[in-house]
């Protein structure tokens, strides 16, 4: 995997970021920009050249469904990976509703090992 892609990750709880940050960091990904809620994502997604996008499934302003549909429903952004974190409850739900517009998930806790796995698939032969 190309370990200098531009990573926006947008997490609402400082702990849960730091986490999720340290295992990017240990699976040797540089180039993170974070946000604490949806729509501070959603502007430095707009202003930076995104490469994944990784959120959490529960933010305070717009929740992570709602970020991914405007992402897919962008032209410019429909293309960029979209990684959805959420808890073991939160993913019962989603896939008791079969919701097609949410693929791509991982649920915490997880480790590095698991985080890189999903990053793996998600970007594909594109990042190699």
């Amino acid at each position: 995997m190309d370990s200098n892609i531009n990573i926006i990750l947008i997490e609402d709880f400082p702990f849960m970021r730091r986490i999720i940050r340290n295992c990017l960091l240990e699976l040797g990904f540089i180039n993170i920009l974070e946000a604490d809620d949806g729509s501070t994502g959603l502007d430095i997604i707009n202003r930076e050249k995104a490469e994944l996008i990784i959120s959490d499934y529960d933010l305070p302003d717009m929740t992570g469904k709602e970020l991914l549909k405007v992402v897919q429903n962008s032209d410019e952004l429909k293309d960029i990976p979209f990684l959805m974190v959420m808890k073991e409850t939160q993913a019962d739900e989603i896939i008791g509703l079969i919701d097609p517009e949410i693929q791509d998930f991982i649920i915490k806790p997880f480790t590095a090992d698991m985080l890189g796995r999903k990053i793996e698939m998600l970007l594909g032969e594109s990042s190699r």
